[in-house]
């Protein structure tokens, strides 16, 4: 399976190329797939009843699994065949270098500030977006219509 992939991403505004799906990045993807889709939860429109530390507690929760199952599988997940082809872990490292580990940094502005929860909290809502577009990236992977 092929997978044309273009997903936007804050700092390198986009990861674009071409994924040549192997039956264990399939395998790779569905268990990602799977950790995101029960971590993260829709957006709270009440501020007020937002646990932002309880949310990058289960972000790191999510790349420290990401960063487990990358291990599981190995290398053959990382394989391709030209310099210009994706894999499944060029994806998935990207995601945790470019977008997770740097909203886990803000973890200490977290403080019972309405307003530093506030930014915080639509900071939140967008590497949720981004997870989500990820996550129909990682649908096609695993082969499933969901």
């Amino acid at each position: 399976m092929v997978i044309d992939i273009n997903l936007s991403l804050p700092l390198i505004n986009s990861i674009r190329g071409t994924w040549k799906v192997s039956d264990r990045e399939r395998l790779a993807a569905w268990e990602v797939y799977i950790e995101i889709i029960t971590r993260i939860s829709p957006p709270k429109q009440d501020i007020s009843r937002r646990n932002v530390a309880s949310e990058l507690d289960d972000l790191e929760e999510l790349l420290n699994k990401m960063r487990d199952i990358l291990k599981k599988y190995g290398p053959s997940v990382g394989k391709t065949d030209s310099v210009h082809d994706l894999s499944f872990a060029h994806l998935t490292l990207t995601i945790i270098n470019v977008l997770l580990r740097p909203m886990l940094l803000k973890r200490m502005r977290v403080v019972d500030a309405d307003v530093d929860n506030q930014d915080i909290g639509k900071e939140l809502d967008r590497v949720y977006a981004v997870l989500i577009d990820y996550c129909n990236i990682l649908t096609q992977g695993a082969d499933v219509a969901l």
